[in-house]
């Protein structure tokens, strides 16, 4: 359920976001699981920190060094919910509330 609530949210970002690369939202879409790198993949073109050929290992060493991605995690592991709250709202400037 998670998995499928995670990528709902990052296909419907990616209408509001710039053209992605067809290649990367289907690896993203195909995986068994989403990793942190694939999550900080859409958030990176977005914030124009990467090219859209760049791919997910960049993408997440981008945002590790601006130190929007949380500390403890790997790009490797498994994203949570609460991953993918924080590396969105970091990301696109969107600020915390009750409910982060």
């Amino acid at each position: 359920m998670k998995k499928v609530l995670l990528l709902l949210a990052q296909v419907l970002l990616s209408f509001a976001m710039f053209p992605q690369s067809s290649e990367q939202i289907s690896a993203i879409l195909k995986s068994e699981k989403a990793t942190v790198a694939q999550v900080s993949y859409l958030p990176a073109v977005y914030s124009s920190l990467i090219q859209d050929n760049d791919g997910e290992a960049k993408a997440f060493d981008e945002l590790k060094s601006k130190g929007l991605v949380p500390n403890e995690v790997s790009a490797e592991e498994e994203a949570t919910l609460s991953d993918v709250a924080y590396i969105y709202t970091k990301a696109l400037g969107i600020k915390g509330g009750i409910f982060y």
